[in-house]
Formats: C-alpha cells, structure tokens, sequence
C-alpha cells in the first residue's frame, strides 16, 4: 500500500493546530510565516479539506477536522519513538550528542570535560545547550541532560554522581560596610521565578522573600551582582568558590544540598550507545564532588 501523506507536511499541519497561529508554529519549525501559510494551504488544496477556521485570534481546527487532531498526535508519538530508537544504535562515540546543562555548568564545569571528550574520542560532535529551563527529551531536545534535582521526572533515568551544596556569599566591600547578624538587615540578591521551584527557591521564600533587592534566573548573574557589592546571595558552592572576590558568609550557615544527575530519557537510556555515554560523563563529573560538594576552591 502506497501512503502520500509525508510527515513533513503534517509537522505543518499539527504546529499550527497546538500552537493556534502561523507565527508560533513558524518558530517552533524554525521557518518564516509565509511557510507555514503556504504549507498548510498546499496541503488543504491537495486534500481538498478545510482543516482551519481563520479567526481574530488565530488559528482554530475545524469542527469537521478535530478528530484530526488526535491521528497527528500518535504518529509525532510513534515517529519520536522510531527517532530515539535509531539514535540508540551505532558507536557510543560517534556521531552527534547533544547535551543540556545549566548555565553554570556549562561555562564553571563541563568545558574541559567535553575538550577530553573530544581528545579521546574525535569522531565526536556535540551540541551543548545551555539552559535553565527543562527541556523536554521526550521530543530530542538533548539525548543526556546533566544537571542538578532532588530527584528526577519520571520521563528520566540515570545516576547521582554527587551532591550539590549551597552557601551564602558576599563581596569583601559589602560585608565590611554591613556586619549585622540578621538576615533582614541585609540586601538580598535572590532567584527569579524560573528556579523557584527549586530548595534554594524555597528557603529563600522562607528567610529572606522580604528583603530581596535584585533578582536573576542564572547563579551566574547574581555572582556578578554579588561582586559588585551589591548584596549577599545564596549560591551554589562551585559558583562562590571560583569567585576570585566573593566569599562564604559565615554567620548565615545553610543547610541545603542537592544532587547531581547525569540523565537520558528513559526510551533512550538502556541503549548501549546510552549507556556508555551516561557513564563517561558521570565518572567525569566524579573528579568535580568535592568542588560541588563545596569542599574545594578551585576544581583539580
């Protein structure tokens, strides 16, 4: 049996259905407006359907075309699944991986483990994204994540290299014109709502929510700010540590760790290509614990 349809006019179609407008399905496709406009059009004048109804508000399915709706979803299900199958196969250092981290890990720690990645292995191309945001591996955003959780969602699996401790840090300058003993007699550089999910999230809202001068989404940011003298942050340790200005506030103790995860996606990750790779970054990250567990200063 002979199928027409191709899954590429459909990614068209099912984009603007989810996204309900030309212009967001056009930057989840990475392509301009006009191609989508004109892709769905091709598609509806090959088939001779009326998928979309044009509205003030954008795109809406049909009445007679939301059962559609339902078929499209299935097939980016099973053509996901095909894709994480295949990139399950082949030599474990070949080829393109793509990794995602958080920004702190990617410019503090990861750098001169992907350099010896890439000395041992030439064949190797990766695709680092940095991000503070979860990215979905369900849909190939990245095939190893490496970041820190209390545990991991349930679409994830892979090991806890080591843990992540937390301190509270200031500039030199600051701490020399403010030596209150008190938490609120201070000016406080805290995280944004994007990691306020996060347990440093919650003891800020439990200590310190009233007196928050500066926020930021990157640890890397509020080390800057912290710097500059602007106010004391709650860092993780291996951010504070390789400060060359900032340093632990001693009379603010915390007790606040986390854990590192080394992660695939669960489909992907009893391959043996998988394996081999969660394996190789989580002995790597090994020779970082006592940095992360803020045991050192500077990585060895």
């Amino acid at each position: 049996m002979t199928h027409n349809i191709k899954w590429d006019d459909l990614q068209f179609i099912l984009a603007v259905a989810k996204r309900g407008s030309l212009s967001a399905a056009a930057r989840d496709l990475g392509v301009n407006h006009a191609t989508v406009l004109r892709r769905v059009a091709s598609f509806e004048k090959a088939y001779q359907v009326k998928l979309f109804e044009r509205r003030a508000t954008g795109y809406v399915l049909a009445a007679e075309s939301r059962h559609v709706l339902a078929s499209l979803r299935a097939i980016e299900i099973s053509v996901e699944e095909l894709e994480r199958s295949i990139k399950g196969l082949g030599s474990p250092f070949e080829g393109r991986i793509r990794i995602t981290s958080t920004d702190t890990f990617c410019q503090l720690l990861l750098m001169r483990h992907i350099c010896r990645l890439q000395e041992e292995h030439p064949g190797v191309e990766v695709d680092l994204s940095s991000t503070n945001n979860r990215l979905d591996l369900a849909r190939l955003d990245a095939d190893i994540t490496i970041r820190p959780a209390v545990e991991l969602s349930e679409d994830l699996v892979g090991k806890a290299v080591c843990g992540l401790a937390f301190k509270v840090y200031g500039a030199p300058s600051y701490l020399q014109a403010n030596r209150a003993s008190e938490h609120q007699a201070h000016s406080w550089l805290g995280i944004s709502d994007l990691l306020s999910r996060s347990p440093v999230g919650a003891w800020q809202e439990a200590t310190i929510a009233d007196s928050i001068v500066f926020r930021a989404d990157s640890f890397l940011t509020l080390r800057n700010a912290a710097e500059a003298g602007l106010g004391l942050s709650l860092m993780p340790c291996f951010v504070g540590d390789l400060s060359d200005i900032l340093v632990p506030v001693s009379q603010f103790p915390v007790s606040l760790n986390t854990a590192v995860w080394v992660a695939a996606h669960k489909d992907m990750a009893a391959s043996p290509r998988m394996r081999s790779l969660l394996n190789w970054f989580a002995e790597a990250l090994v020779d970082d614990a006592a940095l992360l567990n803020g045991h050192l200063s500077k990585p060895g």
